[in-house]
């Protein structure tokens, strides 16, 4: 039996779930580190106040919460117009292999008119690097510097 993947665009009403998906993530090694909660709670309330340039999604299948993925959108340079990234694409463990992650891609690239799509991954996550080379990305050839506010 094929079981149907719903993604659905979080709202108000969807906080707990979210907080709770997204704690899971950014406790694995798939991140650098953990977020402190307020960046939870401040994320999600941007999620809801617009979505001009951050949307999150849940995602369902066979009517059960299997994971969240998130989305912002910025204008690039090099893209040459609108850029966006896949922020968090987190799968709940029993639910991985069942294609969620691939369908996730596929329904992003469908809803965003885009010049480019983004993400980052851990090299040494070899089942996420072998998903997203399946929908077609690739890994740059430079790397990426921050600096964060305070410094």
């Amino acid at each position: 039996m094929n079981c149907p993947i719903v993604f659905k665009k979080a709202t108000l009403e969807d906080e707990g779930e979210y907080l709770r998906l997204s704690k899971l993530f950014y406790a694995t090694d798939a991140v650098l580190s953990p977020l402190p909660e307020e960046f939870h709670k401040n994320i999600f309330k941007e999620i809801c106040r617009s979505s001009a340039y951050l949307e999150a999604f849940l995602f369902s299948f066979a009517g059960e919460i299997a994971g969240y993925g998130l989305v912002s959108k910025r204008f690039s340079t090099e893209a040459g117009g609108l850029e966006c990234w896949v922020e968090d694409l987190f799968v709940l463990p029993e639910f991985r292999g069942k294609g969620i992650g691939g369908a996730f891609l596929d329904f992003v690239k469908k809803r965003y008119s885009t010049n480019r799509f983004r993400l980052e991954v851990e090299e040494e996550n070899h089942q996420a690097v072998a998903l997203y080379r399946k929908h077609g990305f690739e890994f740059l050839s430079y790397r990426q510097m921050i600096c964060d506010a305070g410094n």
